[in-house]
């Protein structure tokens, strides 16, 4: 892992093999980052995406061991019970020009993953949702 800082912004490179949400919830907890947004691009390997199934409240998980283009990579960071969580969708690029996408779980960088993360001065925590089964932001 590599970055740099620039006022409340920080450029960060994860290394081939690192994995990417585990990797980013270290980098929070080191630099005091408990609420902003994350955006990244650059290549993926063993993605587990989900899909959140609304009527029964149960993320349906899938894993796709290949290598894929990460096309679009967009997340917010809060907490959840006190610890930095990251909240994050992605758009992968198969060979085949076609893409899937989800809640992104876990990944292995396969060649690079390259980030800009905006840190918040305002706090944001989530709490459980019973009507959704989903921890939601709350703002007030």
């Amino acid at each position: 892992m590599e970055y740099l800082q620039e006022e409340n912004r920080y450029l960060l490179k994860l290394q081939r093999g690192e994995p990417v949400i585990d990797s980013l919830l270290r980098f929070f907890t080191r630099e005091k980052i408990d609420t902003g947004f994350v955006r990244a691009i650059g290549a993926l390997k063993n993605v587990e995406l989900g899909y959140f199934d609304f009527a029964t409240k149960v993320y349906l998980r899938n894993k796709f061991p290949a290598t894929y283009e990460l096309l679009s990579f967009q997340g917010n960071i809060s907490l959840v019970d006190g610890f930095p969580f990251c909240h994050a969708h992605v758009v992968l690029g198969e060979p085949t020009f076609h893409t899937i996408g989800g809640h992104l779980f876990e990944a292995e960088v396969a060649v690079t993953f390259e980030a800009l993360i905006e840190k918040s001065s305002r706090l944001v925590t989530r709490k459980f949702d019973p009507e959704t089964g989903l921890k939601l932001w709350q703002l007030g």
